[in-house]
């Protein structure tokens, strides 16, 4: 059965430039010290892990995670395609509606690739990884608290907008900018971001083995 993560660890190969045997879930990324430096883990201090100290998001939060996005809301094609969607059904940001990057949509993305360069085989139901014991509760909201309360900050409009521009490149420019002013408030695509996953999961079972 297909999964969001197994979407996934097959484009996390591309988005990293990285071999994609590192992102199988049998993958020993623990013994991989390239992996581990990348996000700053060290065995044995899991559960003080710092997000915000983790070296993928600086200065690559906005090249990484704006693809993670990219996938959950057009699909595991949208990064390969020019115009983000290679056909088939609508993508997901038109059917919720979505049209600008969220506090919470920045953090789930930041989440996942966390996650995904961890010692973790499998996202823990707990919310804490069964090896790294990174508690990816409070990765999600240290980043999500982050952005909410540093939104109007030059910097991280100016990241949020380069996200907006490749995530919702077929969108009306205009519509995007309109919605970054009021995306840091208290309604969030969060829960629309958890149908996504639900729905990527139907629509990719049939192909991951292609």
């Amino acid at each position: 059965r297909s999964s969001y993560h197994y979407v996934l660890r097959s484009v996390a190969g591309s988005i990293f430039n990285m071999a994609p045997e590192y992102f199988s879930a049998s993958y020993d990324r623990m013994s991989n010290q390239q992996i581990m430096d990348m996000i700053g883990w060290v065995a044995g201090k899991g559960k003080d892990f710092d997000v915000l100290n983790a070296p993928i998001i600086y200065p690559d939060l906005k090249v990484n995670a704006k693809k993670f996005i990219k996938v959950a809301v057009g699909g595991k094609m949208s990064i390969y395609s020019k115009s983000g969607h290679g056909g088939g059904p609508s993508p997901y940001y038109k059917l919720w509606h979505l049209k600008a990057c969220t506090p919470g949509l920045i953090a789930c993305s930041v989440t996942l690739m966390i996650f995904l360069l961890s010692p973790d085989q499998q996202f823990p139901g707990s919310g804490v990884g069964a090896t790294s014991s990174i508690s990816y509760c409070t990765v999600f909201r240290t980043v999500k608290q982050f952005f909410i309360s540093q939104w109007a900050h030059p910097r991280v409009q100016a990241i949020v907008k380069n996200m907006n521009d490749y995530v919702f490149d077929n969108i009306d420019k205009t519509a995007h900018d309109a919605d970054d002013t009021q995306a840091a408030g208290t309604e969030d695509f969060t829960d629309s971001l958890q149908r996504v996953m639900a729905s990527l999961d139907d629509d990719d079972s049939d192909s991951d083995d292609n």
